[in-house]
Order: structure tokens, then C-alpha cells, then sequence
């Protein structure tokens, strides 16, 4: 009964929202290990497999990660929804209202007080009224925004968590937080906890997300061409960014001008849509102020980030007017209502004598638009944001200066140099990912230094590239900076380098996808000049090659692995083929191989199949090998809608000898009992359904071929 109720509850959710792409994982190391494998090209084409709502409420103890805005409170407060559906007493806690840390004191006063309000998912408790702090299996507790808490009370919050878990072992909790902040956290707090991890939508999610939503074809064309990344990232694939977009567009979808929108220019405009919207709303008390209040919040919003606090009193705020600009000050207290400041602007009254943003990023965003007012904003962002001592960047400022970049690009350079004239210094992913996510008006010689200087980092550092970093440097790369991979590049393959060797594959590959082809054949020589023998390095050389459109090359790298039964690398040829040459008579091959190593990229490998010629090989391979036949046709793991897209294909490329070869298979398999497909294949029909529209006599064909084999006596 209670799997019924959570199966309802999710068809309800998809009803509502698109839900969340989850992973979860046993422990955090696991997370660690396995969350940067990097993005291959088939992870355009494959619908990835996500865990359930149903999968996460199985669990007792989970924290939930996830960047800004993937829909963290939205997750924990539909889990505590479903809980209490089910006859359980759940309740969400906003970890940032527990004043002075106090979190089971908290608790035990507002015993009473949760109501089942789902209006409002930001700065309110809700929940079960019955709930009690005691050891009940019927108890869920929901705790909200673990990075929202203010430093001086983090120490307290997280030793109630211990005491709770260790305490009241019975009750399920959950608790969410970003996963950079989560870094600062002592592991032993969430000992014995699994790890969900939240992803960014796919873009086939989004469309979904917007047919649902009531957009046509056209518009979702419009806003994906504005968003017009080209690797998966695009701004709307967050989910908030997507709410805040389509918000926008659903009212002024015809005055979307064709362009690129960074995530800055995104805020900027759904920011401060709302003020407009407010002043039109209270003309009297608002015209003409606008300007005046853009300019106070931007000044407030960096002096909570300066405090690292997401939350101030009413009192605070006064305190802030005495604190600030007299000209601003006065200008503004005579012009503005300070109730209505706080109620019809972008703060959020919290009706507890406390105030805030309406969410964490505008914060961020408008303390990065004040950041760029100040002077001398190079020693600011050093004074300010950077642990002197180990010149690493505090993570409560991170998602700032990734706005701040995205305004003011040289930002990028200051950042770069921290790093210069300490020995051994090795900064983290984030760091490499905000500095190279900056956008191309910086100058090329800047764009020269920043490339040069990350790339050199991480061969020195004998890391990995990240995969983000690898197509963000790719999109600042120019040809003039050919020197900087070409130097040094025997000597790593002279000294047996891997990992380097990758490296260069990796970036080459992303130059080619982001750039003209003026230095194809040089890169295509580099590539072929690497150590491809070697696995790793033949992995990240073919799907270079994919970007030259060169399955030539691809089949030299790549041929002798098909004869080994490794599926990793079996994938990656797989996914090189489909973008160089999907019909090529290797691919082919190498969806077979795949197939027969239950690889599911192998079947989108012959989704992609398009030619005549193509799909007689593959028919052949069916009509001469019986297991692998009985293999393909059934495979469960496919939908029907899924296999439409083989059908589709193979009535365009439908001729009088492939209908030849439909028949001879369909033959083949009814011929031998042994291999006809359990439960009366889909597929198999579906394709006997194609040859009989193609030719009113097919089905008289087939009867008499089954006749002529002795199948129909």
C-alpha cells in the first residue's frame, strides 16, 4: 500500500515539476569517485539513469547535494509532502531561522506550530503538527540549507545533528547543503549517511519541462537559440534558472531578441523584472524609486555576503541605513517606505523580525554588482575573498565572483594570479572551472595567459583535466596559441606521461568541437603522434577524433581494442563513431561488439544508423548470428518509443533489398523456435508492421517463405 501511495505521489510530482535528476550514492567518498567521470558525446544521446524520490525515501540518513538553485528545498519539501501522505509525521526545518544554533531546542519550541502549507517552500517550517523529537520510526525530519547557516552558529548546528542521529536513531533524516560548503564540513558529522547528488537537467528534460509548461515548438526554439551553448551546459539546464526563464518568457516570449544570455545577463533581467513589476503594482508609493532601491540592495547584498550571513534582523537592517552612504541614506529614507522596502522589493519578510533575499543568488548577484563600484577591485576580491595564507578562494564566496567574472571578465587574470610565486600551490576544480568559464571579451593575450597558465597547471599537477575546464578552455583557445600544446609534447610521450598525454587529447578535442578547422590536419598529426596504444589515452584520442569527423583515423586508433571484450572502451569508439560516421561500415561494427556486451550506447549507436547500406550490415549480422539476434530483440531495457527512432530511419532508407533482408530475418527467427523472441518481440513486430505499409504483399511473401522453410505445414 505505501508503494502504491509513493508511486502516486510521483506521478503527481511529474504532474507538477519536473523532478530532480538524483544519484545516490553509500558514502561520500563513493560520490567523490565516481561524480567527475567526465561527459563523453553520447551522454547527449543516452538518457541517464536517475534514482527515484521512491529510492531516496528507502534511505534513513541522507544529506542531499547539489549547486545553487538545482532544487534542493523543492526536493526536501516534497519528501516531507509524501512523508506525511503516507501516515508518517514529517517536518522541514529552514536551518538559517535556528537562532543561536540551537537546533533540538528550536525544535522543541515550535512543537506544534508546523502547518502543511506548500505555497511558500523558502524561509517557512512546515509540516507535521504531531511531530515530537523522540525515537519513532514514524518521525521524519527535513533539514534545509546546512551552507545557509552563518559561521559563528555552524559549530552548534552541526553538533545537534550528531546528537539527533546518535540519539534518536529511529527517525529518517534528511539534510541538504551545496556541495562546495559541504567540503568545510567534519565528516564524522554525517557518518553512516548516504549521498544523493542533484543534477542538471538534460536539455530533452527541459523541452518536456516546457511542452508541460505550454509552450509550442517555435518558442522552445527561440529560448533554447538564447541559451545556445553547445556541450550540455546551458543555463537553463539548473532548474531555478529555468523557473526564473520561463516566468519571463511565458509573458514576453515574441520580444526574446536572438542572442546569447550569460547567467549575469539572465539575473539582471529577471531581477529586476520584478521591481518594475512592483512599481507598476504600487505607482503611488514606488515611481521613479526604483533606481534608489537597485542601488541600497545592491549595497546590503554585499555586506551579508562581507558577513557571510544569508539572514539579517529588522534592527540589523536600521543599523545598515545608519552604516551606509549619507547622500544614498538620506536620499532613500526620504523617498521609500522602509516597510515597503522590505515587503515589495527582492527581500523576503520572514514575519519573525527577520528579513532576506528571495533567494541566495540575487544576493550573490547584487553583492557582485556593488564588488564591481569599489576601487582597486583587485586588492578588494584579495582582502575580501581569499584566505591569504593559502590563497585559496573561502567557498562562501565562490558563486559571487562566478557573477563577478561573468561582469567584469578580467576578473579571470586577478584570480589566475594567486597562485604565482608559491611552490607546489595546486588549486581545486572550482577554482579551474571559475576562472576558464569566462566569457570571450577578454583580450587575446589575456585569453593566451589564462590557457596557457591552467593547461601548464594541471600537466605540472599531473591532474586530470575536468571535463568542464577541458570545453571551457577549448572555447578560449585561438589558433595563435598552437605553441603552448605543441611544447614539451615528445617529452611526454618519451616519458611514458598518461595522464599528460590525455590531457592534450582532451583539450585538442575541445578546441575542434569549439572552433574553425584551420589547423585540422596539424591537429589530426598531434593526435595520431600520442600513445594510442595505451587505453586511457586511445579512449580520449578517438573522441577527439569525432570532433575532425575523421572515422579514417578513428579506425586505426581504434580497431585493435574491438577485438577484446573491454565495454569501457568499447563506449567511448562507440560514441566517436556516432558523431564521425554513424554509417560507416567500423561503426557498424562497433555497435555490434557493444550490443554483445550489453552496452546501451551500442543501441543509440543504431538508432543513428541511417543508410541503406548501413542497416544491410547490421540485418546481416541478425540473419547470421542467432544469439545475437535473440539478444537485440530482447532487450528490455528499450521502450517502445525508444525503438521507433531504428523504425523511423529504416523507412527512410527502405528499399526492395532491405525488405529482402526484413524478410529473410523474420524467416530466420520463426524458423527456429529457440530464438524466437519471448513474449512476441515489440520490435520484431513493429518492423513486420513496417515492411507490410511498404508492400500491401509482404504478408503473402512471409507466409510463403515460412512455408517454403517447413515453419507453416
Amino acid at each position: 500500500m505505501i508503494l502504491l501511495l509513493y508511486l502516486c505521489w510521483e506521478r503527481k510530482l511529474m504532474e507538477e515539476f519536473l523532478q530532480p535528476n538524483l544519484k545516490i550514492f553509500d558514502t561520500y567518498d563513493e560520490f567523490v569517485s565516481k561524480d567527475n567521470n567526465g561527459v563523453t558525446y553520447y551522454d547527449l544521446f543516452v538518457d541517464q539513469k536517475y534514482n527515484s524520490i521512491s529510492d531516496l525515501l528507502n534511505k534513513k540518513h541522507v544529506v542531499i547535494l547539489g549547486e545553487p538553485g538545482m532544487g534542493k528545498t523543492m526536493l526536501l519539501h516534497e519528501i516531507a509532502n509524501i512523508e506525511n501522505d503516507t501516515g508518517k509525521k514529517a517536518i522541514m526545518v529552514d536551518l538559517k531561522r535556528v537562532r543561536q544554533g540551537n537546533l533540538i531546542s528550536y525544535i522543541n519550541a515550535e512543537k506544534g506550530k508546523f502547518e502543511a502549507k506548500t505555497e511558500d517552500i523558502k524561509g517557512t517550517n512546515f509540516g507535521a503538527k504531531e511531530f515530537e523529537l523522540i525515537n519513532d520510526d514514524k518521525n521524519v525530519l527535513c533539514l534545509d540549507g546546512l551552507d545557509e547557516v552563518s559561521p559563528q552558529n555552524l559549530p552548534d548546528i552541526v553538533s545537534d545533528i550528531k546528537h539527533i542521529v546518535s540519539s534518536y536513531p529511529e527517525i529518517k533524516l534528511f539534510c541538504s547543503c551545496r556541495s562546495n560548503h559541504y567540503k568545510k564540513i567534519p565528516k564524522n558529522v554525517f557518518k553512516g549517511f548516504d549521498v544523493a547528488s542533484i543534477y542538471m537537467f538534460s536539455r530533452k528534460q527541459i523541452k518536456e519541462y516546457l511542452l508541460r509548461d505550454g509552450y509550442n515548438d517555435e518558442n522552445i526554439n527561440k529560448i533554447f537559440n538564447l541559451f545556445n551553448e553547445s556541450k550540455g551546459d546551458l543555463i537553463i539546464q539548473t532548474p531555478r534558472y529555468l523557473s526564473i526563464a520561463c516566468q519571463y518568457f511565458k509573458k514576453n516570449i515574441d520580444r526574446v531578441d536572438q542572442g546569447t544570455y550569460s547567467v549575469s545577463d539572465l539575473f539582471e533581467l529577471m531581477t529586476y523584472k520584478k521591481l518594475e513589476e512592483e512599481e507598476k503594482s504600487n505607482p503611488d508609493a514606488l515611481a521613479q524609486k526604483i533606481d534608489i532601491i537597485k542601488r541600497v540592495l545592491e549595497k546590503l547584498a554585499l555586506l551579508m555576503e562581507i558577513y557571510q550571513t544569508n539572514i539579517i534582523t529588522k534592527e540589523e537592517l536600521i543599523s545598515f541605513f545608519d552604516d551606509v552612504d549619507s547622500k544614498l541614506n538620506i536620499s532613500f529614507l526620504q523617498q521609500v517606505n522602509i516597510k515597503l522596502f522590505y515587503e515589495r522589493s527582492l527581500l523576503k519578510d520572514n514575519f519573525d523580525g527577520t528579513i532576506q533575499f528571495e533567494n541566495v543568488e540575487i544576493q550573490e548577484y547584487l553583492a557582485a554588482k556593488e564588488l564591481l563600484r569599489l576601487g582597486h577591485l583587485e586588492q578588494v576580491i584579495f582582502d575580501l575573498c581569499i584566505e591569504p595564507n593559502i590563497r585559496q578562494i573561502f567557498p562562501s564566496w565562490l558563486n559571487t565572483l562566478k557573477f563577478l567574472v561573468d561582469l567584469e571578465p578580467k576578473v579571470a587574470i586577478y584570480l589566475m594570479q594567486l597562485s604565482y610565486g608559491i611552490p607546489g600551490k595546486q588549486q581545486d576544480e572550482s577554482f579551474y572551472k571559475l576562472i576558464t568559464g569566462v566569457n570571450n571579451k577578454l583580450s587575446l593575450l589575456d585569453r593566451e595567459k589564462l590557457f596557457s597558465q591552467v593547461f601548464t597547471n594541471y600537466q605540472k599537477e599531473n591532474k586530470w583535466i575536468d571535463s568542464i575546464v577541458e570545453y571551457n578552455l577549448g572555447k578560449l583557445y585561438d589558433n595563435s596559441f598552437n605553441g603552448i600544446l605543441l611544447e614539451n609534447i615528445d617529452d611526454y610521450i618519451n616519458h611514458n606521461s598518461c595522464l599528460q598525454q590525455c590531457n592534450i587529447a582532451r583539450v585538442i578535442g575541445s578546441i575542434l568541437e569549439n572552433n574553425s578547422n584551420d589547423y585540422l590536419e596539424v591537429w589530426k598529426e598531434l593526435l595520431l603522434k600520442l600513445d594510442y596504444k595505451k587505453e586511457p589515452v586511445a579512449r580520449d584520442v578517438v573522441l577527439a577524433l569525432a570532433n575532425a569527423f575523421d572515422i579514417e583515423s578513428i579506425k586505426l586508433v581504434a580497431q585493435a581494442f574491438l577485438l577484446h571484450d573491454n565495454k569501457h572502451i568499447i563506449e567511448y569508439i562507440i560514441s566517436a563513431c556516432m558523431k564521425a560516421a554513424p554509417n560507416d561500415e567500423f561503426s557498424v561494427k562497433a555497435y555490434i561488439k557493444g550490443l554483445k556486451n550489453d552496452s546501451i550506447i551500442a543501441r543509440y549507436g543504431v538508432y543513428s544508423i541511417t543508410s541503406e547500406v548501413a542497416f544491410n550490415l547490421f540485418i546481416n549480422k541478425l540473419i547470421e548470428d542467432k544469439d545475437f539476434s535473440s539478444k537485440f530483440f530482447e532487450d528490455r531495457k528499450f521502450s517502445v518509443e525508444q525503438d521507433n527512432k531504428l523504425i523511423k530511419n529504416l523507412s527512410a532508407a527502405w528499399s526492395i533489398e532491405l525488405e529482402q533482408k526484413v524478410l529473410e530475418l523474420s524467416v530466420a527467427i520463426l524458423s527456429d523456435w529457440g530464438r524466437y523472441p519471448s513474449e512476441n518481440s515489440l520490435l520484431l513486430n513493429q518492423i513486420l508492421k513496417l515492411a507490410q505499409s511498404k508492400n500491401i504483399n509482404f504478408l503473402f511473401l512471409f507466409l510463403k517463405a515460412l512455408s517454403v522453410n517447413g515453419v507453416l505445414t
